[in-house]
């Protein structure tokens, strides 16, 4: 029987803290501290004492930039403070073995040998929040961003075969952020670009300030993963909707973040001036998609689907169909939706491995296969062919 192939468009790294001191400039230092890992915590869950025998796992994560901390004063293992027995298990069995080696390299070289992953895209976690103060200039984003680069470029080096990295940036200044997508191209042969869609000050996707971003990623054949994050500080509209609603608003985050990006790549007239770039939707599951692109047909025009939008060559499904991708679980219920109403080429496999929910990742392949409703032919797609069209991976690199 031949083997499955399976490209994971949404894999996480964990930084450590040593990225601001070994690859940050010097004089940048002082403004940045953070780090990500799983820990042991005597107390289990750490409300309850639940598993508190087995030194239960927790996924640790702490940013603080300029004086701030991007993700509010919080504890820093709240992402699985709450979790029930069953869960605190399969973290343990997930990643028990690498947290207790700070989730080295070699974790991610295992996972792809052992379970038939040929390439896994590489995505940060802290880093959805390292430049994410209102009052940070663009030339310290950017060093931010080329310190976590530079960082990935090595660790990319250090798994080997099928490690992907996307190139972080941020959009206060486009013009350097296109510099470094080449950069990190160029030397480090990076397959993506990762960029958390939450808005800087005074700059949005569509603004043609933009536009030397987005074209250097159409020239590189790179697309740009668009990663929302949770209780983002520029997020300001969940803090006026669900204030005090922390897990509300981390829910609401992701798919909202997705849905606003699409909106405004596409009625703001990027696909249509940019009609090479490539799109990818990540963890905000596939679902959205299939009823979000009609709203947008149906609202502009007062409920009269499919009729011309000013400045716009073609229809919003249309957009979509040719340059958008959206990244879904191997669980993720709204696949059989969106393939019925924007078709199986779309969609992308992801496990989101190295965070809480991609505690699965072991039976990504198997899930997704036994999926009902789905034809083996779009499973195969999701898992392999459409990857292979969003990221430019030569199979057997």
């Amino acid at each position: 029987m031949e083997r499955l192939r399976f490209i994971d468009g949404d894999s996480h790294v964990l930084e450590p803290e040593r990225i601001w001191t070994d690859y940050l400039e010097k004089k940048y230092q002082h403004l940045i501290s953070g780090h990500v890992r799983w820990v042991r915590t005597p107390s289990g869950d750490g409300s309850n004492g639940a598993a508190s025998d087995n030194n239960a796992l927790a996924f640790e994560l702490e940013v603080e930039v300029m004086g701030r901390r991007p993700l509010g004063e919080r504890d820093p293992t709240a992402a699985t403070r709450n979790f029930q027995d069953r869960d605190l298990d399969e973290l343990d069995f997930a990643y028990g073995k690498w947290a207790d080696q700070d989730f080295p390299a070699s974790a991610y070289r295992e996972v792809m040998d052992t379970h038939g992953v040929d390439h896994m895209i590489l995505y940060p976690t802290a880093g959805f929040w390292t430049t994410g103060v209102a009052e940070m200039d663009g030339e310290t984003a950017m060093a931010i961003r080329r310190a976590y680069n530079r960082w990935l470029g090595d660790f990319c080096q250090e798994i080997g075969k099928g490690a992907c990295g996307a190139a972080s940036i941020d959009l206060r200044d486009p013009a350097a952020a296109a510099a470094e997508v080449r950069r990190c191209v160029k030397e480090y042969d990076f397959k993506a670009v990762h960029l958390n869609p939450a808005p800087v000050p005074n700059l949005r996707l569509f603004d043609e300030e933009c536009d030397i971003l987005w074209d250097t990623c159409a020239e590189l054949g790179v697309p740009v993963g668009l990663h929302p994050s949770a209780n983002h500080p520029f997020d300001q509209g969940l803090l006026d909707y669900l204030p005090g609603l922390r897990n509300c608003r981390a829910t609401v985050s992701f798919v909202m973040g997705s849905m606003l990006a699409c909106t405004g790549f596409i009625m703001g007239g990027v696909l249509e001036r940019h009609p090479q770039l490539k799109l990818v939707f990540l963890e905000s599951g596939c679902g959205w998609a299939a009823f979000w692109l009609d709203r947008l047909e149906a609202g502009i025009q007062g409920g009269t689907r499919r009729l011309r939008i000013q400045g716009l060559n073609h229809n919003p499904v249309e957009y979509f169909q040719r340059q958008c991708f959206v990244a879904a679980d191997q669980d993720d219920p709204g696949i059989e939706p969106l393939i019925q109403a924007i078709g199986d080429h779309v969609i992308v496999g992801a496990t989101d491995f190295g965070h809480p929910e991609g505690r699965k990742y072991f039976k990504a392949k198997q899930d997704l296969m036994e999926l009902a409703g789905v034809s083996d032919e779009s499973k195969h797609k999701i898992m392999w062919d459409n990857a292979l069209r969003a990221y430019p991976i030569t199979p057997g690199d």
